[in-house]
Formats: structure tokens, C-alpha cells, sequence
């Protein structure tokens, strides 16, 4: 079972919304005004489709503007409009503002995912474990480590409950509590990270060390190994990894 290593309990984050992200939203709310007619959820997919569009053309304002009187729209119509409808379009924003280098209000949207999924008893699906992911991007992104601990360990939970153990969406999570570690000077927690991540990819790519996966996952190790003062377990690592890609890593442990 997956434990966390920082905290000493799972929890959610809680820190208040920023200013600015407030601001935003209620000028959003206020120069947006919700389909109020039978004809709402037609308006609404239509709205929708419409701002993923201007989204793809790069028309990221026009496409804010579009998802915003989209998600109110939906938040309006809730009783009639599924759960998971509420999820999509607010998920999709909150992509968008990631693009844009709106994080706390991206992170604001996912966290609405969240709840939405948890009151909805829906939380087993990728597309929230998904979410849990990019929240803890963002989170990592503006410097809440422990959230982004939590968020990370929530999709990889979830992911394992989907996928199995032993899949590439966990060994990416996997690598990225690693990479998180790492940041924040915690190496032999990160060597435990990486290596599981290397039993995964290794039992994906049976007898291959030459597979791209299994090259990756031993060079996180080994540089984990490095940081943790484990001089002779990195170089032993490395030898598994051809000299032209270890590169410089190589050369600090030889």
C-alpha cells in the first residue's frame, strides 16, 4: 500500500482563494449570465464546443469567455445537467487557464472536479484521477508541497484501482512523488519512489533494458542515488544505461 511520506495524514488543501483569482471570477459572474430556458443544455453543448474551438485556434480570451457562460450555465441548470457535464466543461477551463499561466484559478476549477466527484460518490474514474494529477502540478508550480503530495498520492491510488499496479500511469506518478522528493532534498525517499518505478517498467519491458521506459526510469534512480550520497549504487545503476545518455551523471559518480 502506497503511504505518504510528508504528511502524516491524507487531507485535503484548503488555503484560501487568492485576490486576484476572486476578482476574476466575480467579474466573470458578473458580465456572464446563465441560459435560463428549456433550451439550456442545447445552448449550453453548443456554447461548449464552440469555446473548445477558439481554445484549439488559439484564441484563448474568446475561449475563456465562451467556457465561463458555459459553466454558468451548467452550475445554473444542475438539477437537470449531469454531474459529469459540470466536470468536463470546468476541467476544460481550468486547462485553458493553465495555458494562459492562470494557476491559482486553475487550481480553484480542479478542486470543484473534486468535490463535485466526491458528493457524486464518482471518484474511481480517469478523469478525476486525472484532475488529482493536475492539481498536483499546480500545486507543486506555486510552492504548496504538501498539497501537491497529497494530490499526487490521490491519483496514484486511483490509478492503481483503475489501471492495476502495474501500468505506465503509475509508474508516471510514481516518478513524479519522486521528482517532487527530490526538490525538496528528501533523496532516499526518492530512491523508493524511483525504484518502484523501475519495477514497473521493467515487468512492462520484461529482458529490455533498451526500452526508452526502463532508460528513464534508471537514470531518476541513479541521480537519486547520487543526491542521497550513494555514490556506488548510482554507478552500479548506471552501467545499465549506455554512456552517451547518462552523459554528465555518469562522469559525477565515476
Amino acid at each position: 500500500m502506497v503511504t505518504f511520506l510528508m504528511t502524516t495524514e491524507s487531507r485535503a488543501c484548503s488555503e484560501p482563494l487568492s485576490a486576484e483569482a476572486s476578482l476574476t471570477q466575480s467579474e466573470n459572474s458578473a458580465h456572464h449570465s446563465p441560459v435560463k430556458t428549456g433550451a439550456a443544455s442545447q445552448d449550453l453543448f453548443g456554447v461548449f464546443e464552440e469555446a473548445k474551438e477558439e481554445m484549439a485556434a488559439g484564441f484563448f480570451a474568446k475561449a475563456d469567455d465562451l467556457f465561463v457562460y458555459a459553466d454558468l450555465t451548467a452550475d445554473s441548470q444542475e438539477a437537470s445537467i449531469p454531474h459529469t457535464v459540470q466536470i468536463t466543461i470546468k476541467s476544460q477551463r481550468a486547462h485553458l487557464l493553465e495555458i494562459m499561466g492562470r494557476n491559482l484559478e486553475a487550481i480553484q476549477l480542479y478542486r470543484r472536479c473534486t468535490e463535485l466527484a466526491d458528493l457524486h460518490g464518482d471518484r474511481l474514474n480517469r478523469a478525476n484521477a486525472i484532475i488529482h494529477n493536475n492539481l498536483a502540478a499546480l500545486y507543486k508550480q506555486e510552492g504548496f508541497f504538501d498539497c501537491a503530495e497529497y494530490h499526487y498520492k490521490t491519483a496514484l491510488l486511483l490509478f492503481e484501482m483503475i489501471d492495476g499496479a502495474f501500468s505506465d500511469t503509475a509508474a508516471t506518478l510514481y516518478r513524479n512523488l519522486g521528482n517532487l522528493y527530490l526538490e525538496l532534498h528528501h533523496p532516499r525517499w526518492a530512491v523508493r519512489l524511483f525504484k518502484r518505478e523501475l519495477r514497473i517498467q521493467e515487468k512492462l519491458h520484461p529482458q529490455d533494458d533498451s526500452a526508452p521506459e526502463v532508460q528513464q526510469a534508471l537514470l531518476h534512480l541513479g541521480a537519486a542515488q547520487l543526491a542521497m550520497g550513494a555514490a556506488d549504487d548510482s554507478s552500479e545503476t548506471l552501467r545499465r544505461v549506455p554512456h552517451e545518455k547518462a552523459g554528465k551523471l555518469r562522469d559525477l559518480v565515476a
